[in-house]
Order: structure tokens, then sequence, then C-alpha cells
């Protein structure tokens, strides 16, 4: 088996299209999101022996990565790792080659091999000095690069249809409503019967978090309220953008469907279709207008080059890198509370995780659904998706509640490095009281940057990492319920 710096990719020996091709290979899979270590137990040497002895073909590669398992032609070593070999990048290398490939004329499997040497030579720990001289051969390279796969995809666009349906050919602006400015951190809202608090924070400072990638929304519908609580999903690009239009464009919708149908779950479901179908054509016309003003408020605090953001969102338009998630994606708690006989119901869908738990009078906590606390990866969200066949099928919750019995929304933030209920843990810290929301002057801003100073306190201490996430809140009462 090959050990580290017995080849070296560079000229005379590889073209300068080769080269190219490494570049944008090693880029991308750098670029990602993945935390564990990058091909860090396939040997550079397992992919030169493979690319000189038994080269696959083009066709091979591209059947083998779409397979459970691999083809027996296919090394015995990756075929004993296969469980592994998702978890450590080589997918994801391997699936940016083949899919950058043609832009660079390269249709050899033994190169795409040779390729995977050189990331693999590049990833692995250990090996700095040719580590280096390879990035440095990316480096010099990637603008160009960059080029060449810019004006191949330009070209695509000019001369081949759209993939997706024909209601989003068109590059017309959607409506672009200043949600910015409306979704603002905090929030109180009333109606004769209903009240509601609500906020956003960029949670503790120990985190370091640059963006406040979660939004909160709501709005007066015929006696109730419409509210929406988003977590931008961190490896998502475009994710505080998303959160803040989903909220927005969801408790919109949801005041208009309220009227028109009166039943909670047909209505819930249409506004979130609807925050859905907007994210669409923003991603549709983001597409079409590179050069456009709102792709800096889309990026965010995102330092990400634009050529490598159009390719993300292109991705999500028509999936051809399945290793990438979803642009433009968020979490989501939307629903609408509103009076109900001698109390008062809410109904709601959630999409991802986040807790919603109810405060009753006694002082018990009741959890309305679950949520993992430990658990970082979520198993559904809103984000655009043209498949016309599907829609969003979150399960729709409803309840009903005392006018004494107060209703708490969080996103995930808050029930992280605890076991208690959110509501038990702001109780605990002494940040959260039952007579102490009046609509005057309480202000979940103000809980929340208690919560986040009490967890930078903790973690000085001994390193909890108390609320590690952005933070956000709603808190919805009876107007009726007894003082």
């Amino acid at each position: 088996m090959s050990t580290f710096g017995e080849f070296q990719i560079g000229p005379p020996h590889d073209s300068e299209e080769f080269l190219q091709l490494f570049a944008i290979v090693l880029d991308e899979l750098e670029t990602s999101t993945s935390s564990g270590p990058l091909i860090f137990d396939v040997p550079p040497g397992l992919f030169l022996r493979w690319g000189v002895n038994s080269p696959p073909t083009i066709d091979d590669l591209e059947s083998g990565l779409g397979s459970a398992s691999p083809p027996k032609s296919w090394p015995v070593e990756l075929r004993d790792k296969w469980n592994q070999v998702p978890k450590n990048g080589f997918q994801k290398a391997l699936n940016s080659a083949l899919r950058a490939a043609p832009a660079f004329k390269i249709a050899s499997g033994r190169l795409i091999c040779r390729i995977l040497a050189g990331v693999a030579q590049t990833c692995r720990p250990g090996n700095e000095p040719y580590a280096s001289r390879n990035r440095q051969i990316v480096k010099s390279r990637l603008a160009d690069a960059r080029e060449v796969i810019n004006k191949t995809y330009r070209e695509k666009e000019k001369h081949s249809e759209t993939s997706v349906a024909p209601k989003y050919t068109l590059a017309s602006k959607p409506t672009w409503p200043a949600f910015e400015s409306d979704v603002v951190s905090a929030e109180y809202l009333s109606t004769p019967t209903i009240r509601l608090w609500r906020a956003s924070h960029c949670g503790p400072s120990y985190t370091q978090k640059k963006e406040n990638q979660d939004a909160t929304y709501a709005l007066r519908c015929q006696t109730g309220i419409a509210f929406a609580l988003a977590d931008g999903i961190s490896t998502s690009y475009g994710a505080h953008f998303a959160a803040t239009a989903a909220v927005f464009s969801f408790c919109q919708a949801a005041c208009r469907h309220i009227v028109a149908q009166q039943e909670l779950e047909p209505a819930i479901r249409e506004a979130i279709h609807e925050a859905q179908e907007w994210l669409n054509s923003a991603l549709i016309y983001l597409l079409k207008e590179p050069t456009a003003p709102e792709w800096k408020e889309v990026a965010g605090q995102s330092n990400m080059a634009h050529d490598v953001a159009v390719r993300l969102l292109d991705n999500t338009r028509t999936r051809r890198n399945n290793h990438w998630g979803p642009s433009l994606a968020a979490t989501l708690i939307a629903g609408i509370a509103r009076p109900a006989n001698d109390g008062w119901e809410v109904g709601f869908i959630r999409l991802g995780d986040g807790a919603v738990e109810c405060w009753h009078e006694s002082g018990t906590v009741t959890r309305l659904i679950e949520m993992d606390s430990t658990q970082s990866e979520v198993s559904s969200c809103i984000c655009p998706s043209f498949d016309q066949s599907t829609r969003i099928q979150g399960e729709f919750h409803r309840f009903s509640f005392v006018s004494s019995d107060i209703l708490l929304i969080s996103s995930d933030g808050l029930a992280r490095g605890h076991d208690r209920t959110v509501t038990e843990e702001l109780l605990e810290i002494g940040i959260l009281q039952r007579n102490g929301m009046k609509a005057n002057d309480f202000r979940v801003l103000h809980l929340l940057d208690s919560a986040s100073e009490h967890a930078d306190q903790l973690f000085k201490k001994d390193g909890s990492q108390m609320f590690a996430d952005n933070l956000s809140l709603i808190i919805i009462e009876s107007v009726l319920r007894k003082k």
C-alpha cells in the first residue's frame, strides 16, 4: 500500500484541466460542513492502485456511488468499509468530481481515481508538507476553475430548459416584502382575548455565534393570533434569511386562510405551503438574477464565495450532489392561537425541532411535544422544493387550555445543556415569574438576555454549555386568566 508522499499532484504530469478539477473538488469538500475527518481511513495509495491496475469507467463510478453497496469490481478495502465511507468524505469528493468533470473535458475513471488520491493525500492528518503544497495548487487555480464551472452553467441555462415546474421558469421577481424590518427582535401583541410576547436572541457570548439565525413573528387574525418561530439550519446557505422569510410569509398567509376556512389544520397547512412557495420563487429569482442586490440580504454574515453560493442554490433546485443539504432551510413551529369556549386553543405544525410546553397555574409543566435536546440533526424543515407530487407533511397538533394556562414555544437552544423542561429551567434560574408578565413592561428579549448571561457565567465557572445556540421564545396566554 502506498504511503504518504509517494506521488505528487501537479505539472508536468497533470494537465491544467486536471488541476482545475482537483481545485474544485478539494474546495467543495473542505467548504462543506462535515464535522468528521475527511477521507481519514481511505489511503491515497488505494486510489492510485485502483486507477492503474483496474481503472473504472465513469459509468462504473456513477453506478457505484448511487448504490447501497459498491460493485464487486471496486477495491475490497472500500467494500469492507462501506458503512464508514459515507461519513469520511469519499462520497462527497467522488460526487463533486463526477459532477464537475465534463466542464474540464475529463472522461477518464483513471484520472478521477488520481483526483481522489490527491484529496486523500491532502485531508489525512500527519502529512502537512504535501497537504500544504496541494492547497497551494488549489489556491492558484481556483478562480480560473470557478470561471470554467460558471461558464458551463451559463451555457446550460441558455441552451436547455429548466427542469423545474413551468410556474417557476420565469425570472420575474417575487413580491419581496420588507420583512426584515417587520420581524424585529422583540414584540408584544394582544387581542381582546389572547396576548403574546416573542423574541429571538443571538445566544450566550461563549458560543461565538456571529449571526442570529432564529426568527419569530406574529399577527392578529380575527380574534386570535397567528405565530411562527423558525430556526435557520446552520449548515444551510441563507439560513437567517430563510427563517425570517418563513415566519413572515406564514403569518401573512395564515391570517388570510383562517378567515376563508375557519378550521385550524387546513388554514395552517395552506399557510406553510404558501411560505414554501415564496421560498421557491425567491430561489428561482436569485438564480436568474445572479447580480441582484437581494443576494446580499440572503448571504447574511456568510463569507462564502458568490459562485459557490450560486451552485448551492442551483443544487437545491435540481438535486445533483446529494451530499449537499438544501439552501434556504429552517426548522419551523407555526400555528394559530384563538379563544374557544371558556378558555382558548392552539393548533400548530412543527417541522424539525423545538419545544412546546404548557405551564399550568398549579406550577406543573406539560411537554406538549417531545424533543431530544442531545440530537443536532433535524428530520424535517421548510426549504425550497420543486417536487410537485409532495407537500410538507408535518404532524398537526391541537390542544385546548383553560384560561389560566400559559403556552411556551422555544427553539432548541433553550432546551440544550439541561434535563428539565424549558419552563422549569427558566423558573429555576429565576428569570421567569408567573406574576411578572405584565403587558406594559415584560419583554421576552430581557429574559433571553438574562438566560444568556447565566449561561456565560456557568461556562466561565465549569465549562458547562447551557443554551448553546441562538435562542427564541414565544409566550402566549389568555387575557382572561386569573391574576
